[in-house]
């Protein structure tokens, strides 16, 4: 079975899809292995949109078809992004399907996607219906998207704490702080201040990562693409590695890289 990981928060507007996109294509790059990319953010979705795709098939498709799937069925479900390489499951195609969507589904089409893929990267709405409850108790890794704004800190901190309910532990919920704003000092003391937050407030949660604030990632998502295929040496693609480090995914380069936080890598950059 493959590896699926959920990107999740509870506020919107953090760039949740942003990371979800970037992260899928930068497991395809640097792995080869099959990627499939699931748009649960219900009903509209942002998947398909961001990466300027036409919907001929969607997680309609999925629904309607309730009985199990052999490999072929489920290729011709799925819609191929050929300059990243990754497959696309994009969100329901009517708002009336909505009412036929259930838990059951979002497990039997999990499930199924997991025989086939190597990495299935779920993007959840923002909420904690039955459907991204079910999306996250079967990660293996749920990737939690905060800003540094306090409404995003605090309601993603709670939300950390109902996952530790929900029996997922600490070590396979990750925190990505996104959109930091580009100043030096106030924004370590800001920076250090949520991670106290994450780290002593309940359950401490220490796989973290941040993105800094950048205009050239609304400039490449209007252009329909990735920063981390368009930009890998820039601070978001390297974000994004470091993730997929902290996930296991791809291994640390050195003993340097083990030793070195992405707060101490803050610090350096704004101190």
């Amino acid at each position: 079975m493959g590896q699926q990981i959920t990107i999740s928060s509870m506020k919107g507007g953090v760039g949740k899809t942003e990371v979800a996109i970037n992260l899928a294509a930068a497991i395809r790059k640097v792995t080869g292995k099959r990627v499939v990319l699931v748009d649960f953010d219900i009903p509209y979705g942002g998947i398909a949109p961001a990466l300027g795709m036409e919907k001929s098939v969607t997680l309609s498709d999925w629904i309607r078809t309730r009985r199990a799937l052999n490999e072929v069925q489920m290729e011709s479900l799925v819609i191929r992004h050929e300059k990243s390489g990754i497959d696309i499951v994009p969100a329901i195609a009517d708002a009336d399907d909505l009412q036929n969507f259930d838990e059951n589904d979002a497990y039997r089409i999990l499930e199924q996607l997991s025989s086939v893929y190597d990495y299935v990267i779920v993007d959840t709405g923002v909420d904690l219906s039955t459907i991204t409850k079910t999306a996250i108790q079967l990660s293996n890794y749920v990737l939690i998207v905060s800003t540094t704004q306090h409404v995003s800190v605090w309601n993603n901190h709670q939300y950390k704490e109902d996952l530790l309910k929900m029996g997922i532990t600490h070590d396979k919920i990750g925190l990505i702080l996104n959109q930091v704003p580009n100043q030096k000092k106030t924004n370590v003391d800001l920076v250090e201040t949520i991670l106290n937050v994450y780290q002593n407030n309940g359950k401490s949660i220490r796989n973290t990562s941040y993105i800094r604030f950048d205009e050239k990632v609304r400039k490449t998502r209007d252009k329909k693409s990735f920063m981390y295929l368009d930009y890998p040496k820039h601070d978001f693609s390297e974000a994004v590695t470091e993730l997929m480090k902290n996930m296991g995914i791809i291994g640390f380069t050195t003993e340097l890289d083990m030793r070195t936080g992405w707060l101490a890598q803050f610090k350096k950059v704004f101190g």
